[in-house]
């Protein structure tokens, strides 16, 4: 199991690959800051986030929407833990991130994603290939992502041109494209609210678009460019 310490930390992880950091810390309200020449951005409360370039680097545009990124993501993960103080966590530069940890990251926000209300399930592919989800899938569940992958194309020709980011809204599952080749798939038990679904699953996708390229054989490819949802 994930505790919000493991969450921090691949959030932190991923902000040191993104920005190209040395380190960065997520430092208490009641803690010494020891990162007097780092990079600052508030987390609430108190508590900071700091950032250590390499020497002789200054912050450029990457490295400060790395940051915004961060903050938004330890905000996230701090509001799904319910927890009132964000402990000290820090993280230094190593290498990449490695792909079953990126896949329980991705599990994390599968499950929270899940916990919306009528939603029993939740599952990401990329290709038409599952990459995990929430839970296990049913042999029901397993078996109604390929029709859905195939409404999603459908949807997706029928607004060639105009957006790449369609949904398909039914009374039992609910799908979304995002990113490049990239769906999010809910399970749903009929109680569910389509409009709050879809803004749930826009802010889900946004963080899967940082996920998923870091599991691409590729990584320089020009799909790992596209959009990320608004």
């Amino acid at each position: 199991m994930i505790d919000i310490d493991q969450e921090l930390r691949a959030i932190l992880a991923d902000l040191v690959a993104d920005a190209r950091a040395s380190a960065a810390a997520i430092v208490p309200a009641a803690d010494d800051d020891e990162h007097d020449d780092a990079m600052r951005a508030p987390l609430g409360g108190g508590a900071h986030l700091a950032v250590r370039l390499p020497p002789g680097r200054l912050p450029d545009a990457d490295a400060r929407a790395a940051v915004e990124r961060c903050v938004r993501a330890v905000r996230a993960c701090q509001r799904r833990w319910m927890c009132d103080a964000l402990p000290a966590v820090s993280v230094t530069r190593t290498a990449a991130p490695s792909p079953s940890r990126v896949v329980d990251r991705i599990v994390a926000y599968l499950q929270a994603f899940a916990a919306s209300h009528g939603v029993v399930n939740a599952a990401v592919t990329v290709r038409s290939k599952v990459v995990t989800s929430a839970v296990p899938l049913t042999e029901y569940q397993a078996e109604r992502i390929p029709f859905a992958l195939k409404q999603i194309e459908a949807e997706a020709r029928r607004h060639a041109g105009q957006t790449s980011h369609v949904a398909v809204l039914r009374d039992d599952l609910c799908a979304f494209a995002f990113w490049v080749g990239a769906c999010l798939i809910a399970f749903v038990d009929g109680s569910h609210s389509p409009d709050f679904l879809r803004h749930r699953a826009r802010l889900v996708t946004r963080e899967l678009s940082l996920l998923l390229p870091h599991l691409d054989d590729d990584p320089n490819s020009p799909a790992n460019v596209a959009p990320i949802p608004e």
